[in-house]
């Protein structure tokens, strides 16, 4: 992210993209900075869905 956002602003007028792809570059960012700091089993919404669904423990063991 700190790489990526002098980048794009630097190469804006060469390359011009479209807010769409600028808000999936955003997104996909924000994907990579919480996968970064949760492991797949510790993502705090996986543990939401372990109660509404009644998993104890993985279903794919």
């Amino acid at each position: 992210m700190i790489l990526a956002v002098p980048v794009l602003w630097r190469t804006r007028e060469r390359f011009p993209l479209t807010l769409l792809l600028y808000a999936l570059i955003a997104l996909h960012a924000v994907v990579l900075m919480v996968g970064g700091a949760y492991s797949c089993a510790r993502v705090p919404l996986g543990f939401d869905i372990a109660q509404w669904f009644d998993l104890h423990r993985n279903p794919y063991d």
